[in-house]
């Protein structure tokens, strides 16, 4: 597989709708879509972009950290090392603590991208955020959400890596 990893440009902006849809669902409440351009790593394959995942400058957990945004893998290019290397490549980016939402869908007993924060330092500092258990899921369609199911329990955990000294 030939794999091309490049930031975001603003002629990006539908395809990244399309994957972000995709792997995520029709969730048109967010700020996902702007400043396109230098904002996403990708990974394209034949010209396809098939995976991303951004840094947030302006975290609002601490303004001397980042934080990792929308990461996802369209699911044809999962389980192929393909998030693993953007990852790499995202990471050497900054010596800045980062934090990263981790989304724990429905009953799985871990997060989505649990591999990837075992990896590369990551601690949970906080777990079960925004749990939906007992309450109406605010994505209440398939449509609006890729996970969605209509016993819905999907909640974050927050996770940290320590800034690193060079």
């Amino acid at each position: 597989m030939n794999e091309v990893y490049r930031w975001s440009r603003d002629s990006d902006l539908e395809e990244i709708k399309k994957l972000l849809i995709t792997c995520f669902g029709d969730n048109a409440n967010t700020n996902a879509y702007d400043n396109i351009d230098g904002r996403y790593l990708l990974c394209l394959v034949n010209g396809k972009i098939v995976a991303m995942s951004g840094l947030c400058h302006k975290s609002n957990i601490s303004p001397d950290a980042v934080e990792i945004t929308w990461t996802c893998t369209h699911p044809d290019y999962r389980h192929q090392g393909i998030m693993q290397n953007l990852f790499e490549k995202l990471l050497n980016t900054t010596n800045q603590d980062i934090y990263c939402y981790c989304w724990k869908i429905g009953d799985k007993s871990f997060v989505n991208l649990h591999d990837l924060m075992d990896i590369y330092g990551f601690e949970k500092i906080k777990s079960n955020l925004n749990e939906k258990e007992n309450k109406i899921c605010p994505n209440a369609s398939k449509e609006k959400c890729a996970y969605y199911n209509e016993n819905c329990k999907c909640c974050e955990d927050l996770f940290l890596r320590k800034g690193i000294i060079k």
